[in-house]
This record gives C-alpha cells, sequence and structure tokens, in this order.
C-alpha cells in the first residue's frame, strides 16, 4: 500500500471548517440574543402601557362621581419623565358588552336603603393605555354605580334586562 505523505491542503481544509462552525456558532448566537432582546422590548412595552392605563384609572378614581360624563383621549401623565405613555379615556364601544346598564333594586336585597324601582346605574369607561415607542397598548374596563333611577331597557354583559 501507498501511503500519501504530501499534506499541503490540508492546513486549508481545517481552517475552512473551523470558519463553518465559527460562523453557525454566531449566527445561533446572534439569534438567540435578538429574540431575548425583542422579548424585554416587548415586556417594557407592555409595562409602560400597564402603567399609562392605570395612571387613567387613578384619575377615573379621582374624578368620583363626575366620572360620568368624563372622556379624553391621548392624556399625557407624565410628560417629563416618560412623554411616549399616554391613556385614553373613552365610553366602551357599543355591542361591547359593556354599555351602560341599571340593575335594579328587589326589596329583599342586601340594599335595604335602596327604594322599590331605584337601581344602579352603571357608567362603564374603556382605558387604554398606550406606549408610542414600543408600540404596545393595555385596555381596562371600569366602572362605578350613581344611584339613579332604571328607566330603560339596555344592554350589558349579562344579556338585556327590562327596567321598572
Amino acid at each position: 500500500m501507498r501511503y500519501i505523505q504530501n499534506e499541503n491542503g490540508f492546513t486549508l481544509v481545517a481552517a475552512l471548517m473551523t470558519m463553518v462552525v465559527l460562523v453557525a456558532l454566531s449566527t445561533v448566537v446572534f439569534i438567540v440574543t435578538t429574540k431575548d432582546l425583542r422579548i424585554v422590548t416587548r415586556s417594557i412595552g407592555e409595562k409602560k402601557a400597564f402603567s399609562a392605563a392605570e395612571a387613567g384609572l387613578q384619575y377615573l378614581l379621582l374624578l368620583g362621581s363626575g366620572m360620568q360624563g368624563f372622556s379624553t383621549t391621548n392624556y399625557k401623565y407624565d410628560e417629563a419623565t416618560d412623554p411616549d405613555s399616554v391613556f385614553s379615556v373613552t365610553i366602551p364601544p357599543a355591542g361591547s358588552g359593556y354599555d351602560n346598564y341599571c340593575s335594579s333594586s328587589s326589596g329583599d336585597s342586601e340594599d335595604v336603603g335602596t327604594p322599590q324601582g331605584m337601581g344602579d346605574s352603571i357608567v362603564p369607561k374603556l382605558i387604554v393605555g398606550e406606549n408610542k415607542r414600543y408600540g404596545s397598548k393595555v385596555e381596562l374596563i371600569a366602572g362605578t354605580s350613581f344611584p339613579a333611577p332604571c328607566q330603560s331597557t339596555v344592554q350589558h354583559a349579562g344579556g338585556s334586562s327590562a327596567s321598572p
């Protein structure tokens, strides 16, 4: 048998194999790092949007009974430190299941002080917190009940109910 004694091309083949392995490893590291960065970025945006929605809810709570007619869009609640986060407070869209509704009181309920024919007028609000930089959005539904006479058939999450 005859053996080849000339090994001149082996160094080139070994160098190419090493380069292929290093390029594959670099690609995997790049892809994993990019995915992690996207996850962290999305998480930051969602936290900022949720914070904006919470600020909208706090603002609504500060208004108290004045919230019945309150509505605002793109309110910058902290322009000094986070100008990209805004909240909007609006009436939920019709057919969303969160329309205004009345829950009438019956005589045997725990709410003894409410006369017959009276109920709670629930005023729902859609609070949307947004962060423009990250493109994140969080929606909350909040409502407050106000003692008011129930006089109409209205739609709510459980279906329609007739009010006295």
